[in-house]
Order: structure tokens, then C-alpha cells, then sequence
């Protein structure tokens, strides 16, 4: 019992096959007792403890009073498989049936047969034993006092029933609460659905009324900014037209001014017989003066690799100053670099050098 008031006692059956006088379990129940009568029994065999489960075995009991009484063949409870503990709780009916006398128990136990073929069955019987069941000593009160508790638990009844009544008439008046709280929530729920329903219209004509809005001024603001681009174009166009119109012009009036005065020019020299380019570079070739150039236009002096080459050394047959690199036949402590002087004369071609000899860096 979960209020641990229960009467429990636990007997060790063996299933063995020697005779042996009823054992008296020395245990006494009453008949008032209620779900509390509890006989445990552990169910072994020579080997030791049964291992019994719904899967593989069954155990029941039946009982019988002295006076004739009887109970049902009683299923036990499995307590303990491992341990071969099972329970059952006398029932309060049997009890009061076998009040004064001394009652008489057998278990049995049996293997299910899952496939249902007889040559499997197993049945095994254990010894009887005995119990008592005696009257409680309040079954014994006198009539006058039975009669007195009567009508003191008549009018306990009485009140308790009138206590419900108050109890049934709180709970009508309850349900009309809850029933008027009911319609008030019903109507606040309604209110607020309307309150959202609203809320959802204005919102979605402010988001209508803002869109129109929105579109208007980008489409106002579109045509502006199109209308600005066209005129700016325009304008543009108009002033670069012009701007070329006049570059136009006024390069043909130049190329017509200069090539007005390059004829003018020109027929000026043909009239008064002056000089030209021509002319004056006739003139100047037939002056008697040295044109030959000894540097560069920048005054430079012109560099020359001689490859360690004595035949390109030789064949320098031209005058003017040169800085060599690489020169042949020269000392080895002196560089192969320096300041060449060419001279040459007319007739047989002889080449007289001067070397400007650099010591080499050591």
C-alpha cells in the first residue's frame, strides 16, 4: 500500500514432491481489514529461487474457509522475478465470509504454453497452509450503541448533505461567474479583433496613401530630372555647335590669312630676286671653309668599342676624338679604356693615334 499500512506475510514454498502436514502460517487476519491482508510467498525449487515472469510462468491461489467459504482462483502479483517473490491481497468480501474460522491456501504454478500443445504443459502444486481470520472487537459493540452511531453518523450524513448542497449551490453561482466571464472575454476578444481590423485598414490606407504619394514625387521627380538632362543637352549641343562653328571659321579664316601671306611671300623673293632656302644653301656650300665635325653636335666626344681588335684599330682611318674601350696591344698595367686622336692625311692613308694611357685601378 502507498501508505504503508499494509499487513504483509512472507512464506517460503518449495516445489518439492514429499508429503508434509499443512503448515500454519501463524498469521491472523480480521475481517475488517481492507486491501491490507497481504500474504507474500517465495517460490523456490531445489536448485534454488524460481525465476518467474508473465512471459514464462503463471502463479495462483485459491483459498477456503472452514465454514464452507471460498475464493476465486486469484492470479499473484510478480514482485521480484529474480527472486521468486509473489503477492496477493486477500480480498475484504472472503474475509468477512470466513469470519472466525481457519482457512486453508494452495499455490500453483504453471509455464505458458505458447505453442498449445498438451505435451508441453507444466503444472507444479505447492503444500496447503493455513491462516485464521477473527472478528474485530468493534463488530462486538451492543445494538443500543450500533444504533447511537447510527444516528450520529445519520446526521453527520445530514450535514454532509446539506454541505454539498452549499457546495453545488457555489459551484451554479460559480458557473454563472465563470459564464458571465466568459461573455466578457468573448466581448473582449470581439473588441480586439475589431481594434486589429481597424488597425489593419488605417495601416494598409496609410500605406496606399504613402505609396500614391511616393510615386507621385518620383514621377514628378523623374520628369524633372529628364526634362533638366534634355535641356542641358540641348544646351550643350548648342553651345558646342557654336563653339566648333566658330573654331571652324576662324581656322579657315587663319589657314586662308597664312597661306594669303606665304604667296604674298613668296612672290615678294620671285619680284625682288631675294634669297631662298635653296639659294642660301648653295651659298654656303661654296664657301671655303672646314666643315668637318671632330664631336658630336653637343660636343661629345664619339665612343668606340675596339673588341680587342687590332684590324678594327687600324682601319680608324677618320679624324677626330674618341674614347675607345677595350683598345688592343696596350701595357697590362694600363687600362684598356681612354681618349683616342685620330689624325689622317691626304695621299697614302696613315693613322697616327695618341692615346691617352689611364692607369688601371687596382
Amino acid at each position: 500500500m502507498t501508505n504503508g499500512i499494509d499487513k504483509k506475510a512472507l512464506f517460503k514454498l518449495k516445489s518439492e514432491p514429499y508429503l508434509k502436514p499443512i503448515s500454519d502460517l501463524g498469521v491472523g487476519f480480521y475481517n475488517l481489514d481492507e486491501n491490507t491482508a497481504i500474504l507474500s510467498f517465495q517460490l523456490s525449487n531445489t536448485k534454488g529461487p524460481l525465476l518467474i515472469h508473465k512471459n514464462n510462468l503463471t502463479a495462483y491461489a485459491y483459498f477456503e474457509s472452514s465454514n464452507g467459504s471460498v475464493s476465486d482462483v486469484i492470479e499473484l502479483e510478480v514482485e521480484d522475478s529474480n527472486k521468486g517473490l509473489v503477492t496477493i491481497t486477500l480480498d475484504k468480501d472472503f474475509l468477512q465470509a470466513s469470519t472466525s474460522t481457519k482457512v486453508k491456501g494452495q499455490v500453483y504454478i504453471g509455464v505458458n504454453n505458447v505453442d498449445n500443445k498438451p505435451e508441453y504443459n507444466e503444472v507444479a502444486v505447492f503444500r496447503e497452509f493455513s491462516f485464521e481470520v477473527k472478528d474485530a472487537l468493534i463488530n462486538k459493540i451492543s445494538s443500543f450503541t450500533k444504533m447511537e452511531y447510527i444516528r450520529m453518523f445519520d446526521q453527520l450524513k445530514t450535514r454532509i448533505k446539506q454541505r454539498v448542497l452549499d457546495i453545488e449551490e457555489a459551484i451554479a453561482n460559480g458557473e454563472d461567474y465563470v459564464a458571465e466571464m466568459k461573455s466578457v472575454l468573448q466581448k473582449g476578444i470581439e473588441t480586439l479583433n475589431q481594434i486589429v481590423s481597424d488597425g489593419k485598414q488605417d495601416i494598409q490606407s496609410y500605406i496606399k496613401e504613402a505609396k500614391s504619394t511616393l510615386d507621385t514625387i518620383k514621377n514628378d521627380a523623374v520628369n524633372t530630372i529628364e526634362k533638366l538632362s534634355k535641356d542641358t543637352k540641348s544646351s550643350v549641343d548648342s553651345k558646342v555647335n557654336k563653339v566648333v562653328e566658330t573654331i571652324e571659321s576662324t581656322s579657315s579664316e587663319a589657314t586662308e590669312h597664312i597661306d594669303d601671306k606665304m604667296s604674298e611671300f613668296k612672290q615678294t623673293v620671285e619680284d625682288n630676286d631675294l634669297i631662298t632656302n635653296e639659294l642660301l644653301d648653295e651659298q654656303f656650300d661654296n664657301l671655303d671653309w672646314q666643315k668637318y665635325e671632330l664631336t658630336n653636335d653637343d660636343g661629345t666626344i664619339k665612343i668606340m668599342n675596339l673588341e680587342s681588335n687590332v684590324e678594327k684599330l687600324n682601319k680608324m682611318t677618320e679624324t677626330g676624338f674618341f674614347y675607345t674601350t677595350n683598345t688592343p696591344d696596350l701595357p697590362s698595367d694600363v687600362s684598356s679604356d681612354g681618349f683616342l686622336i685620330v689624325y689622317a692625311r691626304k695621299g697614302i692613308l696613315r693613322l697616327s693615334m695618341y692615346i691617352n694611357r689611364i692607369p688601371k685601378i687596382k
